[in-house]
């Protein structure tokens, strides 16, 4: 801006963790792309009748974990803002199992604990074959979605 050259600053994070930013460039595309990998994971935790424990990115905020979560219906989802509690998770599932449902999803941040150690909890409290994926860094890379047309809207606006 000293050389007379306007200047926009324009945060990106697929963690959606930046204060005073309503969506961040990379969230929405990071999300679709959880969303989508998550719905496939579910048929086929419901044709084998298992528990698949979804880790996701989000070390200190648990936005992505809560927006795909809820999104999809995961039976829990474990995020970095609040303490895990094994105890809740693995009575509501049972709870489920007993009314019929022969699946689970657990999406998990990144930042509030292990797949794995999550799937632990879950074999030895419920005795659902449980199965782990890990999304990392597959979400950063899909077909752009609204990010472009945030973009495009700074771009217009600078």
């Amino acid at each position: 801006e000293e050389n007379g050259i306007p200047v926009v600053g324009i945060p990106g994070t697929i963690d959606n963790d930046i204060a005073m930013t309503d969506m961040c460039i990379g969230v929405d595309t990071c999300l679709n792309t959880c969303v989508e990998t998550i719905q496939k994971l579910k048929d086929t935790a419901s044709s084998h009748e298992r528990a698949f424990v979804v880790e996701v990115m989000g070390r200190n905020s648990g936005y992505v974990a809560l927006a795909s979560g809820i999104a999809v219906g995961a039976e829990a989802i474990i995020v970095p803002e609040l303490p895990v509690d094994y105890e809740s998770i693995a009575d509501k599932i049972l709870k489920e199992r007993k009314r019929g449902k022969i699946n689970c999803i657990i999406v998990v941040a990144e930042g509030a604990s292990s797949a794995y150690t999550v799937a632990r909890h879950v074999e030895h409290r419920i005795g659902y074959e449980t199965r782990i994926t890990i999304l990392g860094h597959i979400v950063l890379s899909n077909k752009r979605t609204l990010d472009v047309e945030l973009v495009e809207m700074a771009k217009i606006l600078s």
